[in-house]
């Protein structure tokens, strides 16, 4: 039974010292709001993705017309 509790008050300590440190929680919810925008921004592009492929499309037919190819 001793041997369970040598390890008790060390990690109770370290524990508390976790808890009471705010910085990389900071930095976490930094972190995580990053994220958000980033996938936002990715999904707000995809629906315009269809339309700049099928420009450069008809831009590439336009182009291949013009020259003969």
């Amino acid at each position: 039974m001793r041997a369970k509790n040598q390890w008790r008050r060390p990690c109770s300590r370290l524990g508390r010292a976790l808890l009471r440190n705010r910085h990389g929680a900071t930095a976490i919810e930094y972190g995580l709001i990053l994220a958000l925008i980033t996938l936002a921004c990715l999904v707000s592009l995809v629906p315009f993705a269809g339309k700049v492929v099928g420009l450069w499309q008809k831009t590439d037919e336009k182009v291949a017309g013009a020259t003969g190819q």
